[in-house]
């Protein structure tokens, strides 16, 4: 890579991480259409599923104690499915035509949050919960962008923010075990893979521990306007590079 692609890379690789580690996810769901915009989908993929566990792993150490535990595992355990789906499909399917589906499908979630009208989906409903996981999980295991869909879900069940952001973060340290998995069985995670992500942990420590600093500092409502604003962000970003 030239010196201008490797100065964009790590610019917003830091910025992602640094919003993933203040609401709980966001790391792939903002990298992803801007780090497409000059790294192949392929290649870039495999580098934030390792990078962003790392950042999860991190970021779990300190919040562990605020995760919702039973909806963390029953979300994981559908996740599963959908990613092992999406992983297959990386390789052979008609990438533009799902970017458009996923654009579309976050811009709504954004909007969802900004007019503080969550779905009142309960989590003790299965169904919902199921639903929930298997989407996440196609876009997670296809895109590295599985938030939006357990956002939308998780929006409207009147948590605190800290309860929010250590599920979510829960739910992908779980699920990304698996995926990671999966990329190694496709042989998607090499050295070239490990070495960016070893360079990248510095990175991954520093914007981790500013990103608690603000957690701390938001209050609930600038919180869900931030996580509101930041997926029609991503949404758009994500539609124009189709």
């Amino acid at each position: 890579m030239s010196l201008e692609v490797i100065i964009g890379f790590v610019v917003v690789v830091f910025l992602s991480y640094f919003i993933a580690s203040v609401t709980g996810f966001g790391g792939g769901l903002l990298s992803t259409p801007f780090l497409a915009l000059f790294i192949d989908l392929k290649t870039v993929t495999p580098i934030l599923v390792l990078s962003g566990f790392l950042l999860n792993l991190d970021i779990i150490r300190t919040s562990w104690k605020d995760i919702k535990w039973k909806i963390t595992i029953i979300l994981s355990l559908f996740s599963f499915v959908g990613i092992y789906v999406g992983v297959q499909l990386l390789f052979s399917a008609n990438l533009d035509f799902l970017k458009i589906v996923l654009a579309v499908f976050i811009f709504l979630a954004g909007l969802n949050i900004l007019f503080n009208q969550p779905l009142k989906l309960k989590t003790t409903n299965i169904y919902f919960s199921a639903i929930a996981g298997l989407v996440s999980g196609f876009f997670q295991g296809l895109f590295n962008t599985g938030g939006p869909p357990l956002v939308i879900y998780l929006s409207g069940q009147n948590w605190l923010k800290e309860n929010f952001r250590a599920t979510l973060v829960g739910v992908f340290s779980i699920t990304g075990l698996l995926q990671l998995g999966l990329l190694f069985q496709k042989s998607a995670i090499n050295l070239n893979t490990l070495s960016y992500t070893v360079l990248l942990i510095p990175l991954i420590l520093l914007s981790s521990f500013l990103g608690k600093k603000v957690h701390l500092k938001l209050s609930q409502k600038n919180f869900s306007l931030l996580v509101g604003s930041l997926l029609l962000i991503a949404s758009i970003s994500l539609f124009l590079k189709r």
